[in-house]
């Protein structure tokens, strides 16, 4: 009899394996199981095969809990939101005792919709459970037979035992090769680059300075607009801050050597870098702010890694899969309850990573037709963002970042690097006008220009009528020219918007002293 429950082990999992697709989840040759899964119409089959009987129906009942505490343990990479558990036992005998209500399919979790139906393979039942397992997964039958002589069921057995230890020696075997393509060298070194550029930014001035920022490549929108496009490829290895540089870094060295482990040393760099362009250019067109950080590029990778996903949903959901779904959700939702974060360029990062992903495929891999659709895909999304960008004047510059930039520039005394920021941040934006022209007088005095200067104020009042300061430095340049009339005229002004002002209130008091 064994060597019949032995053959009638091996010929049902094959025929589930070869004949219906069932992907193996484990064997285990020392309790003599074997674990198989397939997704038939939204839900996930789990069948655990085992050679093995019981004496009573406590052993058994014992034995399922077993198997249920097993499977919860697979649920992470069990795709489905139903699961059925088919647990298929193939004795001599069954439980001497009632055992027979076992079989029922029993709900196991109502919640997650978990369910276990009991086989029971035994003597002259062989035949009609193997039909109930089958009417259960809605599958074909077909009839198991078998040899006529023992010696042909053992030699049988063996083929269909060295068949099936084949099949799953070669997926363990091509699962572990999937991580093997690349050794991850190019993300250290992107590690290096960047840490030793926020070195440099703050050795010569700051991370958080935007004048540095914009001087050193960060994303700054006018400058794109006049040519500068280098600067979204730049602006990939700068970062704001020391948490900022912390928090991508640790990020990039745990995504990146995984896709580079993927994908091999060449496709990362290309997958990086595309996916990074597609996150800079997004940022380009719907965010007006200075942007910096290997944040899209990471998204990118992050890309990648969903497309190794859909291509490999068994190893994706064994290894990674969930944990980087939610690590996904929870950065977009975060973006998006975040003001001060770029969401254009991680939501464009993703979309590129995964489109550059699918344009150089896996290594020793490729489908000619998905890489040569993906590439004018890519090509076409490029095309708009920068047709958008281009033609969305409202991002192209930002009056508050604007007036950010002068004010630092004033206070480090670069007073020409002032006037060329403002000039062009006049022309880009209309918000803060007024305040643009105060700075830009700022400038004009102090590199000895008031003539500009006062045009600059003048504008400035035109702007915003109630503005005490650009008066007030108004009358300050009039009396320096020798203008008293026009000094007296805006002194007075500021007075009367705003007579508290200690300095306005000298100023107005000794101009109008000198008339005596």
């Amino acid at each position: 009899m064994y060597i019949k429950e032995r053959y009638l082990f091996f010929r049902l999992v094959n025929q589930l394996v070869s004949n219906h697709e069932f992907e193996i989840l484990h064997t285990d040759k020392a309790s003599n199981e074997v674990w198989l899964k397939k997704k038939i119409s939204g839900t996930s089959n789990v069948i655990r095969i085992v050679h093995r009987g019981f004496d009573w129906s406590n052993q058994l009942k014992r034995d399922n809990s077993l198997v249920l505490n097993k499977v919860k343990k697979m649920k992470s990479f069990l795709i489905g939101r139903t699961i059925h558990i088919h647990n298929v036992y193939i004795a001599t005998y069954p439980p001497v005792d009632q055992w027979e209500s076992l079989k029922n399919r029993v709900q196991v979790e109502n919640r997650n919709k978990v369910s276990m139906t009991v086989y029971y393979l035994a003597s002259e039942s062989v035949e009609k459970e193997t039909d109930r397992l089958f009417q259960e997964l809605g599958l074909l039958e077909k009839e198991i037979t078998f040899p006529e002589t023992e010696l042909e069921m053992d030699q049988m057995t063996y083929y269909l035992e060295t068949k099936l230890t084949s099949i799953y020696e070669t997926e363990l075997r091509e699962s572990k090769e999937l991580f093997t393509k690349g050794k991850p060298f190019v993300t250290y070194v992107f590690l290096i680059v960047n840490v030793l550029l926020f070195t440099l930014l703050e050795m010569i001035g700051s991370s958080t300075s935007l004048s540095t920022l914009i001087k050193f490549g960060a994303k700054y929108n006018p400058n794109i607009i006049e040519g500068e496009w280098w600067r979204i490829i730049s602006s990939m290895f700068l970062h704001i801050g020391l948490l900022h540089l912390f928090m991508n870094m640790l990020a990039l060295y745990y995504v990146g050597t995984a896709v580079e482990r993927i994908y091999g040393n060449i496709r990362f760099i290309i997958i990086y870098f595309l996916a990074g362009i597609v996150g800079g250019i997004a940022s380009f067109a719907f965010n007006p702010q200075i942007a910096a950080g290997a944040s899209g590029a990471i998204f990118g990778l992050l890309g990648a890694l969903l497309f190794f996903g859909v291509n490999y949903k068994k190893v994706f959901f064994q290894t990674m899969g969930w944990n980087l779904l939610f690590v996904i959700g929870l950065n977009i939702v975060f973006g998006l309850t975040v003001p001060q974060i770029d969401n254009s360029a991680h939501l464009g990062g993703l979309f590129g990573g995964f489109i550059a992903s699918s344009i150089v495929f896996f290594p020793k891999k490729g489908k000619k037709i998905v890489q040569v659709s993906s590439t004018v895909v890519y090509l076409v999304i490029i095309c708009f963002l920068v047709y958008f960008g281009l033609s969305n004047t409202s991002n192209h510059s930002s009056g508050a970042i604007q007036l950010q930039v002068s004010q630092e520039l004033l206070q480090d005394e670069k007073y020409e690097e002032a006037i060329l920021i403002i000039t062009k941040g006049l022309k880009t934006s209309n918000e803060f006008k007024a305040e643009l022209l105060y700075y830009q007088s700022i400038a004009f005095i102090n590199t000895d220009n008031p003539v500009e200067a006062i045009k600059s104020l003048e504008s400035a009042v035109k702007e915003k009528k109630n503005f005490s300061e650009a008066h007030y430095k108004l009358a300050q340049v009039y009396w320096q020219e020798g203008n008293l009339e026009n000094a007296k005229e805006n002194a007075k002004i500021a007075f009367e918007l705003n007579p508290n002002d200690e300095g306005i209130s000298e100023l107005h008091q000794l101009l109008f002293s000198v008339e005596e």
